[in-house]
């Protein structure tokens, strides 16, 4: 008794249709055998070509055929292998190191800016001494910029200062020279009183001991915070929070 290749219904005798023809579905054997042939020779074809072990081939209206990756021999497996530690050192290791170089840049910059502040000071006073001024005058300013570059001595390392030090360095120095000094102040507090406070954040090198302060700091004109010869305001009135 026939079986329908395409709805597995199996004849029997007392089935009325025609020999060659599906009781059930009334699909025609031969074309549906020959249809399944062809799909065979199909998928032998594309697994000979691609060089694929072949799968057994389900049933023709079942799950589609599995077809199972070529397995990598040794050379493949090692290229992907030189390819994988490729990509660690091009990709992972930069970013390990990331952060020690970010801390080198770190401690450069303010070193490179401090640098650049005692080039402007020492071109400043050349400057000065060519303009004309009054002996006097000139000695003030020379004071300034002696008083400016010991003031950076002690907030680059480059001597041991203490927040004592450092007081008389910056005192009675006129606005613009402090500023040349520290850099413009972090940020400034004006009081209903009249006080202006101006703030900095210093580095010192206090007897080997390293130490990082907040400096708060008054300008005035009288007594020992009196500039020089042409008075103004100089800094005065220092307070440290170390």
């Amino acid at each position: 008794m026939k079986t329908c290749l395409k709805c597995g219904y199996q004849r029997v005798t007392t089935d009325a249709a025609p020999l060659g023809e599906c009781p059930k579905c009334g699909a025609i054997y031969a074309k549906v055998e020959a249809a399944i042939a062809q799909k065979q020779r199909r998928q032998s074809e594309v697994l000979i070509g691609t060089n694929l072990p072949e799968k057994a081939v389900a049933a023709v209206n079942g799950p589609a055929n599995v077809i199972q990756p070529k397995k990598l021999g040794l050379i493949p497996k090692a290229a992907l292998g030189l390819l994988g530690l490729g990509l660690i050192f091009a990709v992972v290791l930069p970013t390990l190191r990331a952060p020690a170089n970010q801390d080198v840049r770190a401690m450069q910059a303010p070193v490179a800016a401090e640098s650049s502040a005692r080039r402007r000071i020492e071109a400043d006073i050349a400057k000065t001494r060519t303009e004309g001024l009054r002996p006097e005058v000139l000695a003030d300013q020379e004071r300034f910029a002696n008083n400016a570059l010991s003031a950076l001595d002690c907030v680059d390392g480059s001597a041991s200062c203490s927040t004592f030090e450092l007081e008389r360095r910056l005192k009675g120095l006129p606005e613009g020279w402090v500023d040349r000094a520290l850099g413009p102040p972090s940020s400034e507090q004006r009081l209903s009183t009249g006080s202006h406070f101006y703030y900095w954040t210093v580095r010192l090198n206090d007897d080997g001991r390293q130490k990082t302060c907040k400096l708060q700091m008054e300008y005035s004109g009288v007594g020992e915070c009196r500039p020089g010869v042409n008075g103004g305001a100089g800094a005065c009135k220092f307070n440290f929070y170390c």
